[in-house]
């Protein structure tokens, strides 16, 4: 069926990158199942959700996930997300759709910009990054530990702010556009903890199946009509594409994979316009 295939789409995407599977859930929902924006945005927050909570499930066995910065994450983006959802309502259609295109342009550009040194990230090299180095200038400095493999993290003011408004974004925009917020949990959490970047994969998975839950569930009250056998054919899809998508990132590299999800990405969000603006 076509809308488990959407699904699959949803949660490979994010299997592999942590990120980027909303961003392509909305416009397959608009253009490939003609229903109206806002309850795509609401279809795209429960699969999402429900996919990344699968994904969690996996990571969780492996003991990827860092629990400090996703506990910070996702309480705020859980209290923020409602706020998005909010202004969704309140903003036209014609405005959504501009600033949802305006948000897939950017992305796909840093998808595709930062695809070079994809390799080096799914093989978790740091560059000349030394844990004794105390006189380090990061706002967050990370130590390898013998648990398993996590890690261990010394926080401080400065990181925990930039964190907070982080999550503090990443919860409104998934309110208002439908989207996780990968790709700015992901990106946050490497420059300010400097944790691997399977770990950021799996701790952002964690962050957004929170996110989404709270923007879905505030969505679900100020909907009169859910569909919810349609929700349910796309969430069983992600279930399929994460399962797929855990098992290529243990074996293929993500370089090209980025820049060919930046192409589609934007000719999606092209085509969006034209449908809408165009009749």
């Amino acid at each position: 069926m076509l809308e488990i295939l959407i699904g699959a789409v949803i949660g490979l995407v994010l299997g592999l990158t942590g990120a980027g599977g909303s961003i392509f859930a909305v416009p397959l929902l608009i253009l490939l199942l003609d229903i109206p924006v806002q309850q795509a945005i609401g279809v795209s927050l429960a699969t999402v959700a429900f996919s990344s909570l699968f994904g969690v499930l996996i990571r969780f066995t492996q003991r990827q996930i860092i629990w400090i910065p996703a506990v910070i994450f996702a309480l705020l983006g859980a209290i923020f997300a409602p706020l998005g959802n909010w202004l969704n309502h309140q903003l036209p259609t014609s405005f959504i759709i501009i600033g949802f295109v305006m948000l897939t342009v950017l992305i796909a550009y840093k998808m595709w910009q930062s695809a070079p040194v994809s390799t080096l990230k799914n093989n978790d090299v740091r560059a000349k990054f030394s844990i004794e180095n105390k006189s380090s200038d990061l706002p967050c400095q990370s130590k390898q530990s013998k648990q398993a493999q996590g890690q261990a993290f010394s926080i401080s003011a400065k990181s925990t702010l930039g964190l907070s408004l982080a999550a503090a974004t990443t919860g409104i925009m998934s309110g208002l556009f439908g989207v996780g917020g990968g790709f700015l949990i992901v990106p946050s959490l490497l420059l300010l903890t400097r944790m691997k970047f399977s770990a950021a994969i799996a701790t952002s998975l964690f962050v957004i199946a929170v996110i989404s839950s709270s923007g879905f569930i505030s969505f679900a009250q100020n909907s009169a009509y859910m569909d919810w056998s349609l929700i349910l054919l796309i969430s069983l899809g992600g279930i399929t594409g994460m399962l797929l998508g855990f098992f290529l990132s243990r074996h293929l590299t993500t370089a090209k994979l980025q820049q060919s999800f930046s192409v589609a990405m934007c000719i999606m969000a092209l085509v969006m316009l034209i449908k809408h603006f165009g009749g």
